[in-house]
């Protein structure tokens, strides 16, 4: 078998376009993501329907996703940024939640 140096060129190009990483907007509400840094408004709702808020202190960007029952019922769901506020207690880490409590 012959060996073709433009295949794999070609296939490794690929490879590093597939697997870049993907720049996200964070600087709008419905675009915040687990736990990247937010420093943007207080709450929000996001673009799956949940609401969260800022936590943790106003300049370390960490957030976390509301819960119902003081924080250990079902997540707060929203449609605009109005239905939520920042008196809605975060949710909290239970049972191998790994999306719940303050962080980023």
């Amino acid at each position: 078998m012959k060996f073709n140096a433009a295949i794999l060129f070609a296939a490794a190009q690929a490879v590093g376009v597939l697997s870049s990483a993907v720049s996200l907007d964070s600087s709008a509400p419905g675009n915040i993501q687990k736990r990247e840094c937010w420093h943007g408004q207080n709450y929000g709702c996001s673009e799956s329907g949940f609401c969260w808020k800022k936590c943790g202190g106003d300049h370390t960007g960490a957030w976390c996703w509301t819960a119902r029952n003081d924080g250990f019922g079902n997540w707060y769901t929203c449609s605009e940024d109005n239905d939520c506020s920042t008196a809605m207690p975060c949710s909290q880490a239970v049972d191998g939640c790994d999306d719940c409590g303050c962080s980023c």
